[in-house]
């Protein structure tokens, strides 16, 4: 990748994890948050699930999605154990695709949007690794927001896998995206030469 054009996908990289992060959030907050708390209803799992408002509990289920667990620092809760996973608990397993889609999506337009430049797959990859530091902001300030008193505990994502996991998926996902657009736009300009 040419040495001028290393700092300006950085931002857009950075503009675009925030993008993705947000789009797989909100198709959460669609998707998931009414059919969690109906299929939870009757359970052990209420009562958590009826602590969170519906945006803290699209938080939740986002991090669920991520491999996430939401535990209590403080005290051990009285459901099962003192670690919750709502996405396998209510069955909406479908939940797990957000991250990847979102994520591979992403890297994928901003390889395919600075394609010119990029000359090789390990450039199309680390673009779209870039994804991460946006993605990585928006999971770090998801930790703090999306904490829940309940029973004298604070209900959250976890915060070393929080952590571990809002950096590893995007640069996994993020570099698979701009890794696949790199080769559809090889391919595509093979084809356009013959």
């Amino acid at each position: 990748m040419a040495a001028d054009r290393v700092a300006h996908p950085f931002a857009a990289g950075t503009v675009t994890g925030i993008a993705a992060w947000l789009t797989g959030y909100l198709a959460t907050f669609v998707l998931a948050t009414d059919a969690v708390r109906e299929a939870l209803t009757g359970t052990e799992l209420e009562v958590v699930v009826a602590a969170a408002t519906d945006w803290q509990l699209a938080g939740w289920l986002f991090f669920n999605a991520h491999g996430v667990a939401i535990r209590s620092a403080e005290t051990p809760i009285t459901v099962g154990e003192s670690t919750v996973t709502l996405v396998a608990e209510s069955g909406v397993t479908p939940l797990y695709a957000v991250p990847f889609l979102t994520l591979v999506a992403s890297g994928a337009v901003l390889a395919w949007h600075y394609r010119e430049p990029v000359e090789t797959k390990t450039d199309a990859a680390i673009l779209g690794a870039t994804v991460s530091v946006g993605y990585l902001g928006c999971m770090g300030i998801g930790l703090l927001a999306f904490g829940v008193s309940l029973e004298g505990s604070t209900l959250r994502p976890d915060l070393l896998t929080g952590v571990v996991l809002g950096l590893a998926s995007p640069i996994a996902f993020g570099s698979l995206g701009g890794l696949v657009s790199f080769l559809i736009a090889s391919r595509a300009a093979v084809t356009a030469d013959e």
